[in-house]
């Protein structure tokens, strides 16, 4: 806060009227609810809002007057395209991390038993990108931690470590190292060069010949032939769905907008491999015999800038270094007026 008064930046009313309903929201709690919850755990609202004020002061601070001096040139993002086209195929993650750091003002104990808690806490239920946005020290707390995907190698040997053993949606002990204490939660893995589809989106309609408890060879035979042919013949969405009110006794109609993740393994499979308007292979299940439709699609990363990305990318990094550097230069030099 001294630091940014020194720089000249303000923190509004209306910055802070936007954080604490970001907090209540993010903890749950009803519009203008964190005063009296906070008194019922013996927490001054005072102490939250001067945290809050100072969050929001660095965080103005970092993007005024640290991100303007990062320059990243053409040949960097070059190496780093170079890079990952040379990892290809080895695992990857989608990370999230809280850094809580020493100072002269908090010992190692202090700081890893406010790890442990913030760890219980998160286990027992609270949002981990809420817990990072109050507590982290790291330089994406406000982004709720988020580090996005990393490459097994491309972080500190220590959390390549714990990360190759954690199951996805795990929370991993308090890591120990020379700076500080830090909390890793693996949202999700994969191979690296596979397409991103956490989120991507269809909309999906389906042709449905159902099948009957012990029904003879023959109608599966063609149940199975019918649905061989509307996978051959038809295209296009409004044929389809033509095609399907003409079947006696099939199911047709719209599944609707859909995560091309949240479907079951044996349709996402055929799905997420389907062009607009094109009819995909019979999917046997106990229900029947189903034909997939993809009507339409939103890709977001499919407009994505690969030079952009990785531009960011090298700029957090950065960032993260600039960050911790003045953070730690602010501490030795700050004047704390302690009143009792």
């Amino acid at each position: 806060i001294q630091e940014a008064d020194r720089q000249g930046i303000r923190v509004s009313d209306q910055d802070m009227t936007r954080a604490l309903a970001q907090i209540e929201e993010n903890n749950g709690l009803t519009p203008g609810g964190l005063s009296a919850y906070l008194t019922q755990l013996g927490i001054a609202m005072s102490t939250v809002q001067n945290q809050v004020r100072a969050q929001i002061a660095w965080g103005k601070f970092v993007n005024q007057r640290i991100r303007p001096t990062i320059d990243i040139s053409e040949e960097e993002i070059d190496e780093e395209l170079a890079r990952i086209e040379a990892n290809h195929g080895r695992p990857e993650f989608l990370v999230s991390q809280i850094s809580l750091y020493f100072d002269a003002q908090n010992s190692e104990a202090d700081v890893m038993e406010t790890a442990r808690s913030l760890i219980q806490e998160i286990r027992d239920g609270a949002n981990f990108a809420a817990v990072a946005a109050q507590f982290s020290q790291g330089s994406m707390a406000r982004d709720g931690g988020d580090l996005g995907w990393i490459h097994e190698g491309e972080s500190r040997p220590q959390f390549d470590e714990v990360l190759a053993a954690m199951p996805v949606g795990a929370v991993s002990e308090p890591i120990k190292l020379l700076d500080g204490v830090h909390i890793l939660a693996l949202r999700d893995k994969r191979t690296s060069g596979q397409a991103d589809t956490s989120e991507v989106q269809i909309f999906l309609t389906q042709i449905l010949l159902p099948s009957e408890a012990d029904e003879p060879v023959d109608a599966a035979e063609t149940r199975q032939a019918i649905a061989q042919n509307i996978s051959s013949t038809v295209n296009g969405c409004d044929a389809f769905n033509q095609r399907g009110t003409e079947i006696e006794g099939s199911l047709s109609g719209d599944i609707g907008w859909v995560r091309l993740t949240d479907l079951p393994t044996e349709f996402r499979d055929v799905a997420g491999t389907l062009e607009v308007g094109v009819p995909g292979d019979p999917i046997k299940t106990t229900t029947g015999t189903h034909v997939l439709m993809v009507c339409e699609r939103r890709d977001p990363n499919a407009e994505v800038d690969m030079r952009d990305v990785i531009f960011e990318q090298i700029a957090t990094r950065r960032l993260a270094i600039l960050e911790r550097r003045m953070l730690r230069d602010l501490r030795r030099a700050a004047f704390v007026d302690l009143r009792v």
